[in-house]
């Protein structure tokens, strides 16, 4: 879909084009808008802002709001994604580059106020009824600020750039709110000639920059899909202490990509009891986790203020519950404006426990009686998980299990948090955190294993994101533990000659400090004595099936044979029944299995040949074609990360998805990638298992697949 098109000054005769623009539109309820056909060219306040004096580009005390069209394929995960803009909203993405349309209009109506900073704006058409159909996809802007005639542009896929001059008129601690859906950044500076060099101080003494840009999965909260935030739960304070008549720069970024927007700027002087945080979170749950937890310091983000000024004294309050009926109990000596947690103990608590911080505000009445007031801060909820205090030496037998630690590098009994099992080859991803922390960064894996070994020469391989490390009876064999960044290109091999049946001691470390994360170990043998020596492994298509057919020319104790698929030759699936093997021959025995559960028109196959005491050895791998999977309609791969196919002779009238717990009702964008294949778009959407129902020319059918 090449997007809708509207100009500035299109007239009726534009009616036919958008309707059919509008009836594409509603056919596929999840897509991205392409460019609009009017473009206009940035001002000079906006590309030389000090070219007149600071009031040029930075005016005072209300803001020049410049907007951009962005491409589909924005990315707001850029490095310089942010706090580089404009120039980010312009980046060119296959050839096409983000598009400026026009300015904010401050007319106190619709965008901006026409005097102050503060605002609260949900982007809609200032001037409905005017004739277009498609009023509900756009917004007008101005050439200026004060006057209209800029270019329409469309709900989603847009960015603004903002530049003001802030001006207190009084002394005092001023707070400022920043609340986005989707993203938003800013910052405020004193000297135009050395901007980054004098970023505004918090009252902590922090850089008073707010970064709210982007997400990652471990923010399940604050968004619903990746790009697209929840308005409610991503409002930021900020406080600051101002004298007036001080001069202070802003800028303040903001992009939506879909859905519901709303932007909305306050900064005032600041009356009340202040706001608390646990780490960079001042709202929600914090969990610690570990044999003994101990908790980090809960911190003031803000003071009370009163009429006296900044409160220097305080209480603090615990509670187990928090609703109206909520006791809460006074921490005795807790008189300062952070508290540290003490550290768990057996005699303590565990569980969830409330905290907040409290102000007395001394009220002077008319007759000059005093009333005291309590007023109380943002409440943290703290939750302590205890471990049970394992054997961190203990090895896996034939299989690892794996020691986890809730830092990198670091195997302190203080950081141990749990543990992670795996067969003895395996590739394991850490897609939802590792440890009872659910980690997704700045943790350390240890796995054991103790590995029954026959003679022969066995190949160990190993790679992964980030560093890792093998080791074999206490020897040290594979060394990447210095290493950081993606996985190598080729594991890192170690080969080992057994000339005796016994068991090894396998440690395998591993650390991630972000980004990727994944371990992989594998190992091949090449054993002495070959129990059972493979003849031919055929495959081929036999109608709707695969027809297998294998042999063996000597078989020793052999148990019974396995099938294993796979669809990209990688990652296997056993399917099928066993099937009993010969058990002990020296002459050519001949094997046949069909398929009829495939799901793919190229299959590879494999066999796993099992032996009386359950060691076992595979086939090689073959590869069988068959096109009568274009006619099953099946989605695939399943699971899948980003992208499901489709192959159908028919054509694909629709797609809709429904989340397991009923939250994700959609229909995911379609495209038609191939003579007969289709593709599902499914990146927006969080991992969860779904209902996909997939209607053709001639007929409707639901299948389950898991987006991970």
């Amino acid at each position: 879909m090449k997007g809708i098109l509207r100009g500035v000054n299109q007239d009726r005769n534009y009616f036919n084009s958008v309707v059919l623009s509008t009836v594409l539109f509603l056919s596929i309820s999840v897509q991205s808008f392409g460019q609009l056909a009017c473009s206009n060219t940035e001002p000079v306040t906006l590309t030389s802002p000090w070219g007149d004096g600071w009031e040029y580009g930075y005016p005072t005390n209300v803001w020049n709001a410049y907007v951009y069209q962005l491409t589909a394929d924005y990315n707001p995960n850029g490095a310089n994604a942010g706090h580089n803009e404009p120039s980010e909203f312009k980046k060119t993405y296959g050839g096409v580059g983000g598009q400026y349309k026009g300015m904010l209009l401050r007319d106190g109506a619709n965008f901006l106020p026409v005097s102050g900073v503060n605002f609260d704006t949900r982007f809609s058409d200032p001037n409905p009824g005017n004739g277009y159909l498609s009023d509900s996809l756009f917004f007008q802007t101005g050439i200026s600020p004060t006057t209209t005639g800029g270019c329409d542009t469309q709900f989603n896929q847009f960015g603004v750039h903002m530049r003001g001059r802030y001006v207190p008129t009084e002394n005092g601690i001023f707070r400022i709110q920043i609340g986005s859906d989707d993203g938003s950044y800013f910052k405020m500076f004193s000297d135009y000639g050395n901007e980054n060099g004098s970023i505004a101080q918090d009252v902590n003494g922090d850089n008073l920059i707010h970064k709210n840009w982007v997400k990652n999965d471990s923010d399940t909260l604050l968004y619903d899909g990746v790009d697209n935030f929840v308005y409610e739960n991503n409002i930021r304070n900020y406080y600051i202490e101002m004298e007036a008549a001080q001069e202070w720069f802003m800028q303040l970024n903001y992009y939506e990509k879909d859905g519901a927007n709303r932007f909305a700027f306050e900064i005032e002087l600041y009356f009340g009891p202040g706001e608390i945080k646990m780490g960079a979170d001042a709202s929600g749950s914090v969990a610690f986790c570990g044999i003994n937890p101990d908790p980090t310091i809960i911190s003031s983000k803000g003071p009370a203020v009163f009429a006296d000024g900044e409160v220097t004294e305080y209480f603090w309050q615990y509670a187990t519950t928090n609703d109206e009926s909520t006791v809460w109990t006074t921490i005795p000596g807790a008189t300062d404006k952070d508290y540290k947690i003490p550290a768990y103990n057996d005699e303590s608590w565990t569980g969830a426990r409330f905290y907040r911080r409290g102000a007395t505000n001394t009220i002077i009445e008319d007759d000059l009686t005093t009333t005291d007031v309590d007023v109380f801060t943002n409440v943290l909820e703290v939750i302590m998980n205890p471990i049970a205090d394992l054997d961190r030496t203990e090895f896996g037998i034939n299989k690892w299990i794996g020691h986890t630690y809730d830092a990198p590098r670091n195997f302190a009994t203080s950081n141990y948090s749990g543990r992670v099992f795996q067969d003895s080859v395996f590739t394991q991803n850490f897609p939802a955190g590792v440890g009872c922390n659910s980690q997704m960064s700045n943790f350390t894996v240890q796995y054991r294993m103790r590995l029954d070994v026959q003679p022969g020469t066995y190949d160990f391989n190993v790679n992964g994101d980030d560093g890792y490390r093998l080791s074999i009876n206490g020897t040290t064999v594979i060394n990447e533990w210095a290493k950081a960044g993606g996985k190598k290109a080729t594991a890192d091999t170690y080969r080992l000659e057994i000339t005796e049946e016994g068991v090894l001691e396998l440690i395998l470390d591993y650390y991630e400090l972000g980004g990727d994360q994944s371990i992989i170990f594998g190992y091949d043998e090449s054993l002495l004595v070959l129990p059972l020596e493979w003849g031919d492994f055929l495959g081929q298509s036999c109608a709707d099936n695969n027809c297998l057919k294998w042999s063996t020319l000597q078989e020793k104790n052999t148990s019974h044979f396995v099938l294993e698929r796979s669809n990209d030759g990688f990652n296997w699936k056993e399917f099928g029944e066993e099937i009993e093997a010969q058990g002990n021959s020296d002459y050519e025995v001949q094997y046949q299995y069909t398929d009829d559960s495939f799901e793919n028109t190229y299959t590879f196959y494999r066999i796993k040949q099992v032996d009386l005491d359950d060691t076992f050895t595979y086939s090689d791998v073959i590869r069988v074609e068959n096109n009568s999977i274009t006619d099953k309609l099946i989605p695939f791969p399943n699971p899948t990360m980003d992208l499901l196919f489709v192959d159908s002779e028919d054509g694909i009238l629709g797609v809709e998805l429904t989340s397991q717990d009923q939250r994700v009702r959609a229909q995911p964008l379609v495209e038609k990638v191939g003579d007969k294949r289709y593709q599902i778009d499914m990146r927006q959407f969080p991992s969860n298992h779904y209902l996909v129902t997939i209607q053709t020319t001639k007929s409707k059918k639901t299948y389950k697949i898991m987006k991970r």
